[in-house]
């Protein structure tokens, strides 16, 4: 499965929304729609329930929003080291003294 739809369905199991996922995520609500059926196909059932005051998720679509949640997790964590290597603040930092300081 593309970890870019579990990521998605995280984000909508997390908004309770697909409209405001589609926002939070840039992209149409048809598109987000057209993932969450991906989803489903590949499931072989329903991922969210469908409600008046937005989706919740069925128990396979908790577990694979969980996943989705692991992975953006993860994902986060492998630009924070991005980062912090690019700006020198990974790894370590000697600092050296003179004879007459040490003592």
């Amino acid at each position: 499965m593309d970890p870019k739809f579990l990521t998605q369905l995280a984000i909508i199991v997390e908004l309770g929304s697909v409209t405001k996922a589609a926002k939070k995520l840039n992209v149409t609500q048809p598109t987000l729609s057209r993932s969450v059926k991906v989803i489903e196909d590949r499931v072989g059932g329903a991922v969210l329930r469908r409600g008046r005051y937005g989706v919740t998720p069925t128990e396979i679509g908790r577990r694979l929003a969980e996943e989705g949640r692991s992975i953006l997790r993860n994902t986060e964590q492998a630009q924070t080291a991005i980062q912090e290597w690019k700006h020198g603040m990974a790894g370590e930092l000697r600092v050296g003294v003179g004879p007459m300081l040490a003592d």
